[in-house]
């Protein structure tokens, strides 16, 4: 039941709220709440996806999960382990590149050691998933 519940949060949510209006202060608290509570349900969609053994099914939803909150490490990191687990570590690699980019442009700041980290462990001929 939740499952299903999550799904369809997930087909209902059509981004920010008044996103053509985003200079608005009188709504960004409730925007950001609203925003929040759906990464965290779609964090937990992707998770119980993984736990039933969908993997592509959570990878994509991770992948939406940082469409809406492109800077989540934790998020980054799911699906980039997810990925070397499916094989695809080309692409998992090349997330991170991207990700390494997008934090360093937008944020003026680097990964987590963690990530970082993950990252390196990925590049390795002899990493095993």
């Amino acid at each position: 039941a939740l499952t299903r519940c999550l799904f369809e949060l997930m087909g209902l949510y059509r981004g920010d709220l008044f996103a053509d209006d985003l200079l608005s202060e009188w709504c960004q608290h409730e925007r950001e709440r609203m925003r929040v509570e759906f990464v965290e349900a779609l964090c937990r969609l992707a998770s119980l996806q993984e736990q039933d053994g969908e993997f592509e099914t959570s990878a994509r939803i991770l992948r939406r999960t940082l469409h809406s909150d492109p800077y989540r490490e934790d998020v980054l990191r799911q699906l980039v382990v997810l990925l070397a687990q499916l094989g695809r570590t080309a692409e998992a690699i090349s997330r991170c590149d991207r990700f390494i980019e997008k934090i360093r442009e937008d944020l003026d700041t680097e990964p987590t050691a963690e990530t970082l980290e993950l990252f390196d462990w990925l590049r390795r001929p002899e990493a095993k998933y």
